[in-house]
């Protein structure tokens, strides 16, 4: 409306609600000339507006909180126009705990969403989202979705707020601290390498129940709503399981005891360094089943980490029957280092000579009738084999020979072809 006194110009107060008292605390202004919407006349943040202006047609935009109304408004020329902009907004007050104690949120986040036409969070719009456990909140009036999570802790309610008025909401998330740590044995230093998961009963997940955390870091951290969880530690082959109950406010901490230790595996041919270009094979098996295989690895020196119990540890020397074995008991917490000795011969094929020579085939059995090996130009020229009494067969041009040898351990022998 215009007023008479004074030159023309804006008076301008604002209000959460039609009919509602002047907002005295600094509202946000934007005043420009309509249709110039970019380039305003005034920016400022004060409780309310009295400036001159020239007669026209003005585009004025106030905000607070998350509230703005914009309406255009004519100013004419017999004295200012005076406004009272309603903003159609309310106070949405937040609070979230820890527990019904009033303990602390560690790392909260908070989530403000519009419901808009649906009541349910998953088609709402997000509005706002802050970090503090207690926040009051100019908004529009509507009905809000509003969630809290903290680590792995959610609560979620919802909030409706008229405009002039307040609407308030607690959240508690009855949270507990869950610190976890994995040991070799009881009383250990907790491992550097394992892998955790944290699980939860669900009847709808295929084995009942659902993981909801994974880390790999030595002493994870999870902030966890009260209930049970389901634990386990993972080493290579090597898994703890335990169950926790959490309660509300609670700090547990947990060392998952793996019971296990490290098995180091080395290999000596003849009280010497294996060659390096020679393939060397470690395989870890069940000392109680005698044949499940648990690891194996290719590397000179290896290294595996496994539960307490017996072992048969076997090295293979090459592709043959260069092997021998080794049982061994290990205890919790204490690591053992294997030498494996190797007695081997070394058998060779010496060049080809003629024709025949170059179709000759030859077959190297054990005393059993078992083939060892048999080489071909595609294989390497060589290879180890156990010492022992052995069948050598020659075939070329439909004959074949045989010639029994006896390879001592450390021998080299070279087959002529």
């Amino acid at each position: 409306a215009n007023v008479a006194q004074g030159p023309p110009g804006l008076r301008l107060t604002a209000a959460l609600a039609n009919g509602g008292p002047a907002l005295q605390t600094p509202v946000q202004w934007r005043i420009s000339k309509d249709g110039e919407e970019a380039t305003p006349l005034i920016e400022r943040s004060s409780p309310e507006i009295n400036e001159a202006l020239a007669p026209g047609r003005y585009m004025v935009a106030v905000s607070h909180g998350m509230a703005i109304k914009r309406e255009t408004l004519d100013v004419g020329d017999q004295g200012p126009t005076a406004k009272r902009m309603v903003l159609d907004a309310g106070t949405l007050k937040i609070s979230a705990k820890a527990s019904r104690l009033g303990d602390q949120l560690h790392h909260p986040v908070i989530t403000v969403a519009s419901q808009g036409a649906s009541d349910t969070p998953s088609a709402s719009r997000p509005l706002w989202i802050g970090r503090t456990g207690a926040s009051d909140l100019i908004v529009p009036a509507a009905t809000y979705s509003v969630r809290v999570s903290d680590g792995l802790a959610s609560a979620t309610a919802n909030a409706t707020v008229a405009a002039g008025g307040v609407a308030s909401t607690e959240l508690v998330l009855e949270t507990g601290l869950l610190e976890l740590t994995a040991v070799a044995f009881d009383g250990g230093p907790p491992l550097q390498r394992p892998l955790f998961t944290v699980a939860v009963d669900d009847p709808d997940a295929p084995q009942g129940r659902r993981e909801i955390a994974r880390s790999a870091a030595p002493a994870p951290r999870f902030m966890l709503q009260a209930g049970t969880y389901y634990l386990t530690a993972k080493v290579g082959p090597i898994t703890a399981r335990e169950r926790v109950a959490i309660s509300s406010g609670d700090i547990v901490k947990k060392a998952l005891v793996l019971g296990m230790a490290q098995l180091k595996v080395s290999a000596r041919l003849q009280g010497q360094d294996v060659p390096g270009d020679v393939p060397l094979q470690f395989r870890v098996l069940d000392g109680n089943t005698g044949g499940t295989l648990v690891a194996e690895s290719a590397t000179p020196d290896a290294r595996f980490d496994l539960p307490a119990g017996r072992y048969r540890i076997e090295a293979r020397l090459g592709g043959a029957n260069a092997k021998t074995t080794q049982v061994v008991d290990l205890v919790s917490g204490k690591d053992a280092d294997i030498v494996l000795k190797l007695d081997a011969a070394k058998v060779s094929l010496g060049p080809a000579t003629g024709a025949v020579a170059k179709d000759r085939r030859i077959e190297i059995r054990d005393a059993a009738g078992a083939t060892v090996w048999r080489p071909n130009r595609a294989d390497p020229q060589s290879q180890f084999l156990a010492p022992g009494k052995y069948t050598i067969r020659t075939e070329a041009d439909g004959a074949a020979a045989e010639q029994p040898i006896d390879l001592k351990s450390g021998e080299q022998r070279v087959l002529n072809q």
